[in-house]
């Protein structure tokens, strides 16, 4: 495997996706600037929808609430009860505790009780289509013109035992501004409700204060959509700022046309969206570059540990190699900590080899390891050098009689005999060892002084009889026989 082949690699990928996650960024904005007027369309398409659903939604919670007031006791009891202001009460304590602006109660002759904000609102009421269905036993619900704007109605009626008594008549009204303001809560968009061209309620503001009782002042949204019932989408300006607006018909339940809904959202404040969708995608391809990059490093390591671990691992043995060692070493030498270096060599390797074959060499050459990985820490380093050469440098031995004892131990553990056949007679090989002995940092501070030092005093071991060792400077000391 070529590592630097792999880290170009990996860097050309994370410049290609700098280089995509830019052409993302731009492509974006291009998008804002010159795809903007289509896009924000169908936006604004949608947004209209939303609001339609929302008003049909509106329609449906007021009436269930008329029809579950109509289906109370209460309304029963106020309906029968001769003090008026007991009958405005129970109307006063049913809005409180509904979304309704307003609560009326309607008999056959006319107004029973009511609450309400806009005055004369029952008398304009009162010869309503929804009040007179409702008084017939059926529900209504519909948008109406009032004296003072426009009003969702809805009516229903209350019986007793079977009768039809009166209709509970309930609903918003615009100019409270409280559906124009849940409509901005929940879409961020600006509303507006046009009585004809009128503005009677709006969420927008000029000079601290809701642009109501202003004109349109537009003739062909006039005539598209108060006139012709069409929906009309277009840019604006709005008291000096820039929309991108749709108005539809606010029609009745017969299909008379008495305004018109208007959403918008400020261009500039729609540039600010766009822009920080193109910013999203930029962070978004950044996190991805990232994260691209940190799992090729992670597959980097996947890859390379191994293969450092195999590249430092002497394959017949399976202990640590020379380059192995000698990364070993230097990073124990760093502690600065004392410590002895061994350096073996075994006698007769080569005779072994010649005579009962390689196959045999390499199981002692094995069983060699095994002994220097019993005999000592983990912590301490065992490596085969090359060919019979072995070495252990072990940062917890420094003291003489336990270095001495050491090498005994070593010496006593790997000498064997090692038996084969040979042309149908049995032939048998004695393995010994020779050792060479340096200690840091008395005899040297780096590897290759150690190992300079230990060499020289297993070339006094072989000079002086093999089967021993020889501390530097100190005598050979040789292994009893066996």
């Amino acid at each position: 495997m070529n590592v630097r082949a792999f880290l170009r690699q990996m860097a050309l990928l994370i410049l290609a996706i700098v280089v995509a996650t830019l052409g993302i960024f731009f492509s974006s904005h291009y998008f804002m600037h010159d795809g903007f007027n289509m896009f924000f369309t169908e936006h604004m398409d949608s947004m209209r929808k939303v609001v339609d659903v929302l008003i049909e939604t509106r329609k449906k919670n007021f009436l269930h609430e008329a029809l579950l007031i109509a289906h109370t006791s209460n309304v029963e009891e106020a309906y029968f009860n001769p003090s008026l202001n007991a009958r405005k009460n129970f109307a006063k304590e049913i809005e409180n505790v509904s979304g309704s602006n307003f609560i009326i109660l309607f008999d056959s002759k006319g107004i029973v009780c009511f609450r309400e904000d806009v005055p004369g609102l029952s008398n304009a009421l009162a010869n309503n289509s929804c009040v007179r269905e409702a008084l017939a036993g059926k529900t209504c619900v519909d948008i109406l013109e009032i004296p003072d704007g426009l009003a969702l109605v809805a009516a229903a009626p209350f019986e007793r035992n079977g009768k039809v008594l009166g209709a509970v008549v309930n609903g918003e009204i615009f100019k409270t501004h409280r559906f124009v303001n849940m409509i901005k809560d929940m879409t961020g968009l600006e509303v507006t409700v046009f009585q004809k061209d009128k503005r009677i309620s709006t969420t927008i503001n000029h000079d601290g204060e809701r642009a109501v009782g202003t004109l349109l002042n537009n003739d062909q949204v006039s005539n598209d959509v108060l006139k012709e019932g069409k929906i009309f989408s277009d840019n604006a300006k709005i008291f000096d700022i820039e929309y991108k607006t749709v108005y539809w018909p606010i029609q009745d339940r017969f299909g008379k046309i008495i305004g018109m809904w208007f959403v918008g959202r400020e261009i500039q404040g729609f540039e600010y969206l766009v822009t920080a969708i193109a910013l999203s995608c930029l962070l978004a391809a950044c996190t991805i570059a990232i994260a691209l990059s940190f799992f090729g490093v992670l597959f980097l390591r996947s890859i390379v540990n191994p293969l450092e671990k195999k590249a430092y691992i002497d394959v017949l043995t399976g202990i640590t190699n020379r380059a192995g060692f000698e990364i070993a070493i230097k990073e124990k030498l760093s502690q600065k900590c004392e410590g002895t270096f061994f350096l073996i060599d075994l006698d007769n390797f080569k005779t072994l080899n010649d005579t009962l074959g390689h196959p045999v060499g390499d199981k002692c050459l094995r069983a060699t390891s095994k002994v220097l990985k019993h005999l000592f820490r983990d912590s301490d380093v065992v490596a085969r050098l090359g060919g019979d050469e072995f070495t252990v440098y072990a940062p917890t031995i420094w003291q003489e009689k336990t270095i001495r004892d050491k090498a005994e131990m070593i010496l006593k553990h790997i000498c064997r005999n090692y038996t084969a056949s040979a042309e149908e007679n049995k032939v048998t090989v004695r393995i010994t060892a020779s050792i060479g002995i340096a200690q840091y940092p008395k005899d040297g501070k780096s590897y290759r002084e150690l190992y300079k030092k230990a060499d020289s005093a297993l070339y006094e071991t072989k000079e002086s009889g093999r089967r021993g060792y020889t501390v530097f400077g100190s005598s050979y000391v040789r292994m009893p026989d066996v």
